[in-house]
């Protein structure tokens, strides 16, 4: 019986081959809903992840509502061993519709922690895995929305209470659901020449985020934080790695009011340091995922520190799942500095 994987990031696609391995999968189906930006990287890692029975990749331009219905369609007939999955939306897609034996989430950033900790308080996740998200939503355009579906047999909500995760993250096992461990096993075999790798003591690593681009912070505030880490840090090499979704626009100011190096990765951060033999010593952050799996990998040969969010700096609608981040990841970090 075959196995179905949705993957729409790198990450994801990361924690879909560790995934594979730990659940020892021979047969497989992979779905690919990748951004344009992206798909240098999944290509990267589909070439060194080994064969896969099945790869569809899936348009964000053209892949609509009845898109969905007509691949659930031909989905439906085949039932699956496992099903792993995003967090969001897209998710009900699979989940109401297939038939499976057991289902996971895959890790895709901090939104583990924000569904974690919602299950911890609601005890049900049924109202957070639908297409709009539980949200009541009216009108002619949902009204039609919804007709559709229902011609077609196709569900966009239902029941599903207790979240399943294949998880880096330290989450309590809450009552109803599974959390298994992903520790990296196939990522830590990455490396070129584990031998030829060398610590990099005389740089510090700036750890960027996507905090600005996704209306969290502003981008003033987030530059007056790197300014207190170059101050921190006056009498290293500073580089800033920044993350894949800030903006040219954004990267100009912060380089023009800091004056700090900022530096592209060919694929994703934790891939360049194992191609290039590097063992990073020291990072820097605020909040990021990459915090989490370079602490993950390199263990207690890595300091990291991060820079406190003042709460009142925060957007209100951000607030309650922010908190919850912040939380988990002082768990990982050395240090915090106000």
């Amino acid at each position: 019986m075959k196995s179905l994987f949705l993957v729409n990031s790198p990450l994801e696609m990361i924690s879909a081959i560790e995934a594979r391995a730990h659940f020892s999968i021979t047969k497989t189906k992979l779905l690919l809903y990748i951004s344009d930006t992206d798909k240098k990287v999944i290509r990267f890692l589909l070439k060194k992840s080994g064969k896969w029975d099945d790869i569809k990749w899936i348009s964000r331009k053209s892949y609509y509502g009845l898109s969905w219905i007509r691949l659930i369609k031909k989905l439906k007939k085949e039932n699956y061993n496992y099903f792993l999955s995003p967090i969001g939306s897209l998710t009900s897609h699979f989940l109401f519709n297939l038939k499976f034996k057991k289902h996971y989430f895959l890790d895709d950033g901090t939104l583990t922690l924000t569904l974690a900790d919602y299950y911890k308080k609601n005890k049900d996740i049924s109202k957070k895995m639908s297409l709009f998200e539980g949200k009541d939503k009216y009108g002619i355009k949902y009204n039609l929305i919804e007709w559709l579906h229902k011609i077609f047999n196709h569900k966009f909500r239902g029941v599903h209470v207790a979240p399943n995760f294949f998880t880096f993250f330290d989450i309590k096992d809450w009552e109803g659901q599974t959390v298994i461990l992903n520790n990296f096993n196939w990522f830590n075999s990455l490396s070129n020449n584990k031998e030829a790798s060398k610590k990099i003591d005389e740089i510090v690593y700036i750890i960027g985020t996507a905090l600005v681009t996704d209306k969290i912070l502003s981008l003033e505030y987030y530059i007056s934080i790197l300014k207190k880490m170059k101050n921190k840090y006056s009498d290293k090499k500073i580089i800033y790695i920044f993350h894949r979704r800030e903006t040219k626009e954004q990267l100009k100011k912060i380089k023009k009011e800091t004056g700090i190096l900022i530096q592209e990765n060919e694929y994703l951060i934790e891939i360049d340091f194992f191609m290039n033999n590097i063992i990073p010593t020291h990072i820097v952050g605020t909040v990021s995922t990459a915090l989490f799996t370079l602490k993950k990998i390199y263990g207690h040969n890595l300091k990291i520190d991060t820079f406190s969010i003042e709460t009142n700096q925060i957007a209100n609608n951000h607030q309650i799942g922010f908190k919850a981040v912040l939380e988990s990841q002082n768990k990982y970090v050395d240090n915090i500095y106000l």
